[in-house]
């Protein structure tokens, strides 16, 4: 049976093809794994009882929780990088919060890495920020530079 090289180089495509794909998932599922490990250690530090709280979906905080005082909003971001403003959506929901008299916090974290490159861990401390209606004077929202010390 003869080969032809269009076979092979149509196979050396997708073997190509198939490596970035791989490359991308394992980066991917790392990413969401520091994500997902620092929201659970979040509720981990705070003690937050599964009973008492709910997990939000888009545009509203990450948590509310039933607390002494009442519902409490809270919202989990990194001090660093991209994510750590308010997405548009959060920014309208936010300030409506605050003015209906309802306690909103966010909680913004930093990471240490621990562990090796293939199995990751990380440390997390946070701080806690209530917010009032002069973070939302700018339009743009909180931002951890100038809240954070």
């Amino acid at each position: 049976m003869a080969r032809s090289k269009a076979g092979d180089f149509k196979a050396a495509k997708k073997a190509a093809r198939t490596r970035k794909k791989n490359e991308r998932s394992r980066r991917a599922s790392r990413a969401k794994a520091a994500g997902t490990a620092s929201e659970e250690a979040f509720l981990r530090h705070y003690h937050l009882k599964k009973k008492y709280t709910v997990r939000g979906g888009a545009g509203i905080p990450d948590y509310i929780n039933l607390g002494k005082r009442g519902w409490e909003f809270l919202e989990v971001k990194p001090a660093k990088g991209a994510k750590r403003l308010l997405h548009e959506s959060q920014l309208k929901m936010f300030p409506e919060l605050i003015k209906k008299g309802e306690h909103v916090y966010i909680f913004y974290y930093t990471r240490k890495n621990k562990g090796s490159k293939a199995k990751p861990k990380y440390s997390f401390t946070f701080q806690k920020i209530l917010l009032k209606m002069k973070h939302f004077k700018n339009g743009a929202g909180p931002d951890p530079d100038d809240l954070l010390d």
